[in-house]
């Protein structure tokens, strides 16, 4: 430990250090052998904090990091909590966090921990304390502070995140939104209310924001603007003083609205167009009503659209009660697995219910009734699909499996109750159990020409939004390289936003659970993405909005089956990028874009794993020129005509080029662009749009994989001797193949995305 008079010769050795042309300093970080009272610069004198550090003290906190500096932590050294930077380095002098890439200082990787240990374990005493839960002889209990929502609690043991208790239980506990695993009853959920709402004559919206989301604060879409009309019609009469209407903000303006009871006009109003709160309007008189019928009379000044999105609409009782605001809620029916005769044997869980736009959404458990099999659920105001479908959550009577959890309320707001069914335990209770604490790991806030390298970061969590490396802008000139993001709940392993010149090299981001996107870089110029691994994340691997000129090279995208976990996407506007060398199996759509310009995606792998379609060109925006250049697009779903290899369903595609490609399935291509070129290409499955066999130039069909690849059943897509895909293709700008062989080797370049190296 220094005194008072060495530490302030060692702060002002600092100083000097920066003072003029000094050279560019390295410091050494060791969380569990390191001082703030240290000078930092060695290892045999690191600091305990990182320099600059909120939490840091002394020379620690002294120091202010300047370009071309160096901060190294130790490997195999858990450092708790965040690594915040702000500080800018210069073009070739970048200001780098280390987590011990040479190997000098500790061993492997240094780890950013997002976790703390989670104490006080009791096991439960009786069946009654585990909700009467059969196996509560092995499930254990304590209480931690309570997160903002239940599924934001990570709790992990010291190899991977734990699943929340489920049923059915997934086969794999990492994919809890696994759809295909759900319960399922043959009919619709049913919207319960104790009255009818509907559209008057003339008037209509959509199907997915029905009418009564205005009783729940759930916007429904009304046109026409001006004179579309609904009413509520009540089971019984109820007595009004005022009425209420909440236009829904940033939709097209309503300037006048009329209020009718039972046929009758009660009152017209103007509109404040400013307002975003529910507006409330006093009637001349209480009037008793059975029947309220809202009528938009007019837009605002200035507004084209003819419809609009109405948030809300009221009517209060003389003492202010909203007596539109009954039970209003949502029904799932299924004889076969809602069989309890308890009737409280449901409190307290959640359902999670595919519907709105393909998605899970979890409603909470209202109650329950024995003789109907029917669960009443929290209102669920997305589009409702046919076939039903739902699994349980969140609950200790659901747990069944060691590694189940569940997250209880307690009469403490702050504090909510963890049951846990642990894989290893002893007289103390579950053994490594943690829980995530801090949202990010690592976290770049304003920050250019920064090298983040060499770490393992995991459990971020606990909070909305959480991240293991993220770096918000404005900004530019940020690498991320040789890092490993692992065991993230509810948020992104890497994200970038508003930075420029990313690159993020030779990463690995696995196991993220809930619902946790692999690599998110939006928002930007000249982005790539280079060498990264992407495994058994729960949603999209790879994610580009809105960013102009980059590159997606040599990723390897494997086993992402969440729900909506595409490969590759590319979203909002990208523009001028390049997709090559990926390979994406064992997974969900490999590919999908939409609004995309200037795109060459070439010499890729896509295996559909023959539950899906490969590539989705989406058609909800505009696209133009789009090269789909030599690859090898396999296995898509021969069970739906329509998810084949390469979907292409728009018409709003210009300058659409697919050549010298292997494509399992074709479906869309009518509703292309005239302009649109496909050539020189083997389909290995016609798919609807091939069934007539009216090729391109050079394009032919071979239905048997054994014919083309080496070994299809194992996954080896290069060509076999003799394949006809050899020498097939037609000259284009593809000089090399997926593996990095020239091009061509024959008479003329292969199709697909591997040129065969003996012919």
């Amino acid at each position: 430990m220094m005194n008072g008079s060495t530490w302030r010769a060692a702060a002002v050795a600092v100083a000097i250090l920066w003072c003029g042309a000094a050279q560019a300093a390295v410091y050494y970080v060791d969380y569990d052998g390191g001082s703030d009272d240290n000078a930092g610069t060695s290892p045999e004198a690191a600091f305990k904090h990182a320099p600059g550090a909120p939490e840091a003290k002394g020379p620690a906190k002294a120091v202010t990091l300047m370009p071309g500096d160096k901060v190294v932590f130790k490997g195999g050294v858990s450092y708790p909590g965040t690594i915040n930077g702000k500080t800018s380095g210069e073009p070739g002098k970048p200001i780098v966090y280390d987590g011990n890439t040479e190997g000098t200082f500790g061993k492997g990787k240094a780890v950013i921990e997002g976790a703390v240990p989670v104490e006080g374990w009791v096991r439960c005493a009786s069946a009654d304390e585990a909700g009467g839960n059969p196996n509560w002889r092995k499930i254990f209990h304590t209480r931690v502070p309570k997160p903002r929502v239940w599924s934001l609690l990570n709790l992990c043991d010291a190899e991977k995140s734990l699943p929340l208790a489920q049923s059915p239980n997934p086969s794999d506990p990492i994919f809890q939104e696994n759809i295909s695993e759900y319960y399922r009853v043959e009919r619709p959920m049913g919207n319960t209310f104790a009255g009818k709402i509907y559209f008057e004559k003339g008037a209509a919206g959509n199907s997915t924001t029905p009418l009564i989301g205005v009783l729940t604060g759930n916007p429904a879409v009304v046109q026409p603007i001006a004179g579309g009309a609904f009413t509520v019609e009540m089971e019984k009469p109820v007595t009004v003083k005022a009425v209420g209407i909440q236009p829904q903000p940033n939709y097209a303006a309503v300037k006048e609205v009329a209020f009718y009871g039972d046929g009758k006009e009660l009152l017209k109003v103007a509109l404040a167009p400013a307002t975003r709160q529910i507006q409330k309007f006093d009637l001349p008189e209480e009037v008793t009503v059975r029947k309220l019928t809202f009528k938009l009379l007019s837009a605002g000044d200035g507004v084209t659209s003819n419809w609009t999105k109405i948030g809300r609409v009221a009517a209060y009782a003389a003492d202010g009660t909203d007596v539109l605001g009954g039970d209003i809620h949502t029904s799932i029916q299924d004889e076969k697995v809602l069989t309890q005769a308890d009737k409280h044997y449901y409190d307290g869980m959640w359902a999670g219910i595919h519907g709105g736009n393909n998605m899970v959404y979890y409603q909470k458990v209202r109650s329950y009734d024995p003789a109907s099999h029917t669960l009443r659920i929290d209102y669920f105001s997305g589009n409702i699909y046919p076939q039903t479908r739902y699994s349980l959550y969140n609950s200790v009577r659901l747990i069944d499996v060691p590694g189940e959890y569940s997250v209880e309320e307690t009469d403490d707001p702050a504090v909510c109750k963890v049951f846990l069914m642990p894989e290893k335990a002893d007289d103390a209770g579950p053994v490594g159990i943690v829980r995530s604490q801090c949202g990010a790991g690592i976290a770049m806030m304003g920050a250019s020409h920064v090298v983040i390298q060499g770490f393992r970061v995991q459990r971020q969590g606990n909070n909305s939004g959480p991240v293991g490396i993220s770096a918000r802008g404005p900004g530019q000139d940020v690498t991320i390289r040789d890092c490993e993001v692992t065991m993230v709940r509810l948020g992104t392993g890497i994200a970038t936003t508003q930075v420029d010149g990313v690159l993020v090299e030779g990463c690995t981001v696995s196991d993220n659970p809930g619902h946790t996107k692999g690599i998110v870089l939006r928002n930007g110029k000249n982005a790539t993405c280079r060498n990264c691994t992407l495994v058994r994340n729960t949603s999209t691997g790879i994610d580009y909005y809105t960013v102009d000129g980059g590159l997606v090279t040599g990723c390897t995208v494997l086993d992402h089956l969440g729900m909506h976990a595409n490969g590759l996407t590319f979203y909002l506007g990208c523009k001028n990028i390049t997709v090559e060398r990926n390979r994406v199996f064992r997974g969900h759509v490999c590919l999908t874009f939409q609004e995309a310009e200037n795109f060459v995606i070439r010499n890729n792998v896509f295996d559909g794993n023959g539950t899906t379609m490969v590539v989705g060109l989406w058609p909800s925006q505009p696209m133009r020129n789009i090269q789909i250049l030599n690859n090898t697009f396999v296995r898509s779903n021969h069970a739906t005509d329509w998810q084949t290899g390469l979907f292409t369903n728009s018409k709003k595609i210009e300058g659409l080029v697919v050549r010298n490609n292997i494509i399992d399935g074709l479906c869309g291509t009518p509703f292309v662009a005239k302009d649109a070129v496909f050539a020189y290409n083997l389909y290995t499955r016609l798919g609807p749009q091939r069934q007539d066999k009216q090729f391109g130039e050079g394009e032919f069909f071979e239905p048997d994989l054994k014919k083309v690849f080496v070994d299809p059943e194992g996954g080896d897509w290069r060509l076999r001797p003799g394949s006809p895909a050899i020498d097939a293709g037609t000259a284009v700008d593809v000089t090399d193949d997926f593996a990095g062989n020239k091009r061509p080797q024959g008479k003329a370049l292969d199709l697909g995305a591997y040129e065969a190296e003996s012919k």
